[in-house]
């Protein structure tokens, strides 16, 4: 039989320093998993390189005792894409946090991957200007993890995705080597830029330890505002009367009375607005106001705030802010984050409320999410009376009706969470066969040994020596 290439991995891991890396059960409970929670953590050690070298020292050593390697942030994604469930080693990037200085003439810093990205806002800001790429888990995500998985979040609608951000990257190949791609450029026309292949490739193509961001102005002026409708359709005419108007908005957002009562089950703040309603929007623009004054005219307006202070706009986004943590904190949700047209938004949104509580009557839903750039975020809870098995095969057939839906609206199974773990079984409903096989390709050719977070995304390949 032959020996088992853990025992001596662990023992050529004792020639690094002893702060360098773990077996210890805490640490593999800790590290082992994400926010997802899909199973029982088991990796083998977790390694905590200082640096760009020694991630490459232990990529390397890893390579040469064939051990997979999970990459690893601030471990907020809901994907599974962080977890380490079949005795892989986890290499956390939390202590490569150094953020470099704010250069002012390119509007770029260099970070490495491990910083925080709410420090990163907190580095730039002073300067006038911030990195774009804002989101709830904004004070323990990562930057690395935020492009590993092109993160969205709130400010899509006028800043785009992660990538939008990026100039260039340092990654670490399964090889070992250390590539470093296009620098502060703003242009570079030398062929394909790899620099793209990476972001949002989740870790399954190398290690991202390093990055130059691209900074943009903050904006000055805001206008923020929390509102009541009484239903979808007042939902459609309100983003429609918005987005036709040429208003500069920074977030248009949506949520349900469900997401907004599990939010006040759970913080001291007491309800914002003197009404209740079906659905809320939070809308944020830059300039004066005149798209909005016909709102309150409309047949479906229940009830509205306007944020007269920037703290009073940062109380307003919390409620939107804080439901994902919020439907946690009640139980481990099943999530959905599906992305489809702007424009279909609306009749994809009709067709969820008429297809799926009719058909799961006993499930809990709270519907929210990213209207302006067509994210929506469905999580699901079992209704009381409703057993943890009894939900666990429920959601099979949810997780299917929600992917078939989303294909007949040509959209996307992930709009920026990941595939990871979670999505992989309906990745078919958003890519082709030959798009899946292009990606196992790609797979191939950056990781022959199939090291780099194998499983994710697509299923692992047999590795070549």
């Amino acid at each position: 039989m032959p020996e088992s290439p853990l025992a001596p991995f662990l023992q050529d891991l004792a020639s690094f320093p002893a702060d360098r890396w773990s077996t210890s059960p805490e640490d593999k409970k800790h590290y082992g998993l994400d926010w997802t929670l899909p199973g029982t953590p088991n990796p083998c050690a977790i390694l905590f390189p200082r640096n760009k070298e020694e991630v490459c020292e232990f990529v390397r050593l890893a390579g040469r005792h064939q051990i997979a390697i999970v990459p690893s942030g601030g471990r907020t994604g809901l994907s599974g894409g962080a977890c380490a469930l079949n005795g892989e080693a986890v290499l956390s990037l939390t202590r490569m946090n150094h953020i470099g200085p704010v250069d002012l003439i390119s509007r770029t810093v260099y970070v490495e991957a491990g910083a925080v990205t709410e420090a990163v806002h907190e580095a730039t800001h002073p300067y006038g200007l911030t990195w774009p790429v804002d989101f709830a888990s904004k004070g323990s995500s990562t930057v690395g993890g935020n492009i590993a998985t092109n993160a969205g979040g709130i400010n899509v609608i006028k800043h785009g995705n992660t990538r939008h951000w990026v100039l260039g990257l340092e990654v670490v190949l399964a090889s070992g080597e250390l590539l470093k791609l296009n620098g502060k450029l703003e242009k570079n026309n030398c062929g394909p830029d790899l620099k793209e292949l990476f972001i949002g490739s989740e870790g399954i193509l190398g290690i991202i330890v390093g990055a130059e961001l691209k900074l943009a102005p903050l904006s000055r002026e805001k206008q923020t505002v929390l509102l009541g409708v009484n239903d979808l359709s007042s939902v459609t005419r309100i983003f429609r009367a918005g987005r036709t108007s040429g208003a500069a908005f920074s977030g248009f957002e949506f949520f349900t009375q469900s997401c907004m009562d599990i939010v006040l089950q759970f913080r001291s703040e007491p309800f914002p607005l003197e009404k209740k309603a079906p659905w809320y929007l939070m809308v944020e623009w830059e300039g004066d106001g005149a798209w909005f004054e016909p709102v309150m005219e409309d047949p479906g307006f229940v009830d509205g705030r306007m944020a007269q202070s920037t703290e009073e706009a940062k109380l307003l986004w919390s409620f939107r802010e804080r439901i994902a943590e919020s439907v946690s904190l009640k139980a481990n949700p099943n999530k959905n984050d599906i992305s489809v047209a702007v424009d279909q938004v609306p009749l994809f949104l009709e067709t969820f409320g008429e297809r799926l509580p009719a058909r799961f009557p006993r499930l809990e839903y709270f519907l929210y999410g990213h209207l302006g750039d067509g994210n929506l975020h469905l999580n699901t809870l079992p209704k009381e009376g409703f057993s943890d098995e009894e939900f666990r095969r429920c959601l099979v057939e949810l997780n299917q009706a929600v992917a078939e839906i989303t294909r007949d609206f040509h959209g996307s199974i992930s709009g920026e969470h990941g595939v990871g773990l979670i999505k992989k079984p309906y990745l078919h409903y958003s890519l082709g066969k030959t798009e899946i096989e292009l990606i196992g390709k790609l797979k191939s050719v950056f990781d022959p040994r199939g090291i780099l977070n194998p499983g994710k995304v697509i299923d692992a390949q047999a590795p070549t020596s």
